[in-house]
This record gives C-alpha cells, structure tokens and sequence, in this order.
C-alpha cells in the first residue's frame, strides 16, 4: 500500500485533495500538512510514495521544497499542483525532475488518474515524464508557448492536445479512453475544455482548428 504526502498552506485545498485521495484503492495513508518545513521533517520518519504540493507556501517557497527532497529523494514522484501553469514556471521547475505540474483548475478525474499512474509505476508507463506536460512544455520552443497566436488564443493542455489529435483520427471517447488509460468520464471532461476553449462544436471544426495547429508547429 501507498503513503501519499500533501503540501497546500490553504486548508480547503488540503482537506479537498486528502479526501479524493482516499478513495484511491492504492492509497493506505494521505499525510496532509500546511508546511514545507514540517513536511521535510516527516520525510525523514516516513515512506513517501508520492508528493503533491503547492508552490506558494508561507515558510518555504515549493521550489525551494522540490529541490530539498530531490535533493535527499531523488526517487519520490512529485506533483506540483498550482493555480498557474506557465512557460516560467515550467522553466524553474525543470532542473528537479518534477512528474506532472497540474492546474488547481484541472478536472479531479485528472488528478486522480495522473495519482494512480505514478503510484502504478509498472503499469503501461517506466515513468510519466516520457508523457508529462513537462516534456510537452521542455520540447516547444517559448514563442510556440506563448508568442503563438494560436496558443494565446486557446491555451490547450498537452493532454487536450493528444485528446483533439485523437479526435481528428475519428476515436471515440470511449476508444481515446481505452488509448490513453484514462477513465471515460476525464474524456469527457477533456473535450467539454476544448470545446470550450476552440469554440469548436464539432469534429470538423476541430480539424480546422488542429490543422491550424500543426502548421504553426512545423513552421
């Protein structure tokens, strides 16, 4: 059984994520704390198998706490979960091998499924970073990430990415489902997003809108 470690300095954040970990079958143990500095400490007298953790914390900065258990855990899978996902923070965070940094805005289906994928780790991936937004963001170039028209428009995920790509193929939800080892319902929740993000209602605006894409990569 697992023992998962929450860092978040805002309470209802802390409770939220402690209590939808609970109902992960794999988790035995959700130890939830409001400070980098004390979490530090039970990681000397506790197995961690995952960190989920803010990156605005009162006593310690997340960087500064990431780069501590790299630096004494180098092993221990780590989410960043914060309310702002960008190229600098990405940035910054890239030196300390971080797993998977997730949007506080993120569906839960999204955070559990990326959870059970670092907690399964022989399950269909060696390690999540292959497929992580990390390597999404470390491979495109600044201005494809925030110079782009295109994605200053959207702002698309790298797993809306993959999803709209699938769409286009002519997958199904339940067949990007079946691909990608995710639950149906955070298809769903994925597709809601782009459309809601693309205005896009139907596959063919979609295509519209990937080819568009795929352009302004190959350029």
């Amino acid at each position: 059984m697992k023992t998962v470690l929450v860092v978040d300095d805002h309470k209802i954040v802390l409770e939220g994520v402690t209590n939808l970990l609970k109902k992960i079958s794999l988790v035995d143990k959700v130890i939830s704390l409001s400070e980098t500095k004390k979490s530090l400490q039970i990681m000397n007298s506790n197995k961690i198998d995952l960190i989920i953790t803010d990156l605005n914390m009162p006593d310690m900065d997340g960087f500064g706490f990431v780069s501590k258990v790299r630096e004494n855990y180098p092993e221990v899978p780590i989410i960043v979960l914060t309310m702002y996902v960008n190229y600098k923070i990405v940035s910054k965070l890239e030196p300390y091998n971080i797993n998977m940094i997730l949007s506080k805005d993120s569906e839960i289906d999204r955070l559990l499924d990326e959870v059970k994928i670092l907690l399964e780790k022989d399950s269909y991936f060696k390690s999540i970073t292959e497929v992580s937004n990390i390597k999404y963001y470390q491979n495109k170039p600044k201005s494809f990430l925030f110079d782009d028209s295109f994605n200053a428009t959207f702002l698309l995920t790298p797993r809306e990415l993959e999803i709209l790509s699938l769409i286009i193929e002519g997958k199904t939800s339940l067949e990007i489902s079946e691909s990608l080892y995710i639950s149906y319902g955070t298809v769903c929740c994925h597709r809601k997003n782009i459309i809601k993000k693309t205005g896009c209602k139907t596959s063919l605006e979609m295509m519209k809108i990937y080819e568009a894409m795929r352009n302004r990569i190959s350029a």
